[in-house]
């Protein structure tokens, strides 16, 4: 699973698909930047039942009839409904334990860096401020409150000792050198394929920051103290991860 690439009969569907869809858009195999595939769990079935009917939704499985008391498993679900399944699991937990559990304040908490009500009007109200104080282009204040919400001047602050993190770390994206000193500081990575495809857009970008891998490795390798064959492993690993990443069959 950790190899998981499209195959040529899933790119043929797609791409009639989009042009069925969009006849103006008269896609080919050329037009494919890079491919991503992945596996979604959906619940195990005995029956021959069509792959299409199998339910979406996720499964929250007590394992108590099968000899294993205390084991709960998640089956199935998605990023975008984690908050409620943990809720749900956690309510689980508290009734298998014939206890009322606590009321649930993960729907009306905002997250790190929330908080603000209209996220274009906060990005209005900050850009020509901090861009004029940090002296960056608003364009980039805009990218990092859409990254980091209003948390955005956590990274900014990293550039008054050290100016030079205000440069992109690619030509192609408008991250700047501070995210990544930011999120070896806060964000636990440990490796370059961690920065670029974990922590910023920069992997997932058209040109999946193979132009600029060397470059974001030594500022990473100044910050752990690497030596120069760990910064050569870090990018060969980090290529290596992005052609089994993005690869056709």
């Amino acid at each position: 699973m950790d190899s998981v690439q499209a195959s040529q009969a899933e790119l043929e569907y797609l791409l009639r698909e989009v042009n069925f869809v969009i006849p103006d858009a008269n896609m080919t195999t050329n037009d494919i930047i890079y491919c991503l595939a992945g596996i979604r769990p959906l619940p195990a079935t005995r029956s021959e039942t069509e792959e299409a009917e199998i339910t979406r939704r996720h499964l929250i499985l007590d394992h108590e009839d099968e000899g294993l008391n205390g084991l709960i498993s998640i089956i199935g679900g998605k990023l975008t409904t984690f908050r409620n399944l943990a809720e749900e699991t956690v309510d689980t937990i508290y009734e298998k334990l014939r206890k009322h559990p606590p009321p649930c304040h993960t729907a009306t908490t905002p997250m790190w860096g929330g908080g603000m009500k209209h996220i274009g009007q906060y990005i209005e109200e900050n850009t020509k401020k901090y861009s004029a104080e940090f002296r960056v282009d608003e364009e980039q204040v805009a990218y990092l409150i859409s990254i980091y919400g209003s948390r955005f001047w956590r990274v900014l602050e990293l550039t008054k000792k050290a100016p030079e993190l205000r440069e992109r770390i690619c030509p192609h994206n408008l991250d700047i050198k501070a995210q990544i000193l930011f999120s070896l500081q806060n964000e636990l990575p440990r490796t370059l394929a961690d920065i670029y495809l974990r922590r910023t857009g920069i992997g997932t970008s058209a040109c999946r920051g193979l132009d600029c891998a060397k470059e974001a490795a030594r500022l990473m390798g100044k910050t752990l103290h690497w030596r120069r064959r760990r910064i050569k492993q870090e990018v060969e690993n980090y290529e290596r991860e992005i052609e089994l990443l993005y690869g056709c069959d």
